[in-house]
């Protein structure tokens, strides 16, 4: 735990010693770490993206890193200025000896480098350099590389070795080339997680304040800010001023044992304009909102004029129950109604010819028990079909009676030739 943070007291005819130059590079160093941590969250900047091309126009397609920045868990800066071929080299360094697929990772590098000029080497010193050269470091492995967790007021390492923290690039394909010779062949398509940029650590973004307007006109507008490509909250996102939401004044009554919850909610205060479409989701399919709407009211089919054959029935009084249209029990705006009702009407029925009558009356004078004129239609209740969302099924039934000359079934008629009905279906959403 650093207790301190120190920097070099100058004075007059003071005596430096090289600890003390190096003391003032390590207080720059840390601050400036810290406020990377502080600011930053760990990940990539710009560029270190794993390509399968030419490194160069004119050379042979080959697997690379392209140049780029990112900053380390320690807050180092990890920075290459030219494309790195991952060769046979790279593989071997990386002790990969068997094809398969490889994560890609860049690590902070450091190495001592220029050495002092002629005449200015002491003698009894090793590591004579004068230089630290910083770049990024190219690790292929299939371990897991597992950082631990860095606080503000830790200690900052700076030897990579010490402590490392390789951040991910994504991975690469390690195969047989044409000279059976292990070479990173292909590039993987990336996978969530595989490359996580930086982050800003800020509680509030503030735009800056610019006059937009006339010289004339004193005014001063706020710059929005903008994000240029998704932007996504991974809790809840409040637009204006927070505000609860009573879970027993929601209707319909949410299913949700958390609502609202901690995550995925969006509360606005005010006015909610909104240029485009919006959708829901409705079973397997995205609805706008005239669609939802019409999710929302009750669908009414009515068909008149739906005419029965009477002719065939050969039980006295003549009755039949036949299944009702498939078309007719069919849904055309509602995708998932919950339930349907019908509800029929006899509209009109067509007799017999006027002799064929005249004989039915005639027949009925001398009736037999039980032989009262009926005449009557019926609907069963509506059940949804099997395999859908939108078809159901039902019968109707009708009777309509007595036959004409009980006493002689042989010569018996049906007064009338065929029923009209109308019939009415309201689906439920």
């Amino acid at each position: 735990m650093v207790s301190t943070i120190e920097r070099v007291n100058y004075y007059e005819q003071q005596y430096l010693r090289s600890f003390d130059f190096t003391a003032e590079q390590t207080y720059h160093l840390e601050m400036r770490r810290r406020l990377n941590l502080a600011l930053h969250l760990t990940g990539l900047i710009d560029g270190l993206e794993l390509v399968n091309g030419p490194i160069e126009p004119g050379l042979p397609d080959q697997v690379y890193v392209t140049p780029g920045m990112a900053i380390d868990g320690y807050g180092r800066e990890i920075v290459r200025f030219s494309s790195f071929a991952i060769d046979e080299d790279v593989l071997a360094d990386n002790k990969i000896s068997t094809p398969g697929d490889y994560a890609v990772y860049v690590n902070y590098r450091r190495e001592l480098g220029t050495p002092p000029e002629a005449g200015y080497r002491v003698c009894n010193l090793k590591d004579q350099y004068t230089r630290w050269l910083e770049t990024g470091r190219i690790l292929l492995s299939n371990d897991t590389q597992l950082q631990p967790t860095v606080a503000l007021t830790d200690a900052l390492p700076d030897d990579p070795d010490a402590a490392p923290w390789p951040i991910k690039l994504g991975s690469v394909k390690v195969a047989l080339d044409g000279t059976g010779r292990l070479a990173a062949t292909d590039v993987n398509a990336p996978k969530p997680g595989d490359r996580n940029y930086v982050g800003i650590r800020a509680q509030r973004l503030v735009a800056p304040v610019a006059s937009l307007a006339a010289a004339a006109d004193k005014q001063e507008k706020t710059l929005p800010i903008w994000s240029e490509s998704d932007f996504r909250a991974s809790k809840n996102l409040i637009i204006g001023t927070d505000f609860q939401i009573d879970k027993t004044k929601v209707r319909p009554a949410p299913t949700d044992p958390a609502f609202p919850g901690d995550a995925g909610n969006l509360r606005v205060e005010k006015n909610l304009f909104l240029k485009g479409e919006l959708y829901k989701s409705q079973g397997d399919q995205w609805l706008g909102l005239s669609e939802l709407f019409q999710q929302m009211i009750p669908e009414i089919k009515v068909v008149n004029g739906v005419k029965i054959d009477t002719t065939a029935a050969s039980a006295d009084p003549p009755n039949n129950t036949i299944p009702l249209d498939s078309t007719l029990l069919t849904s055309s705006v509602l995708t998932n109604p919950s339930s349907a009702s019908v509800f029929v009407a006899l509209a009109a029925f067509d007799l017999q010819a006027k002799t064929a009558l005249n004989k039915w009356w005639t027949d009925l004078k001398n009736p037999t028990a039980g032989a009262a004129i009926t005449v009557g239609v019926s609907v069963s209740a509506l059940a949804k079909k099997a395999g859908t969302n939108n078809v159901f099924e039902g019968s109707l039934s009708w009777s309509i009676g007595p036959k004409s000359n009980p006493a002689n079934p042989a010569d018996a008629k049906i007064i009338a030739t065929s029923l009209t009905v109308n019939v009415i279906v309201v689906f439920s959403p």
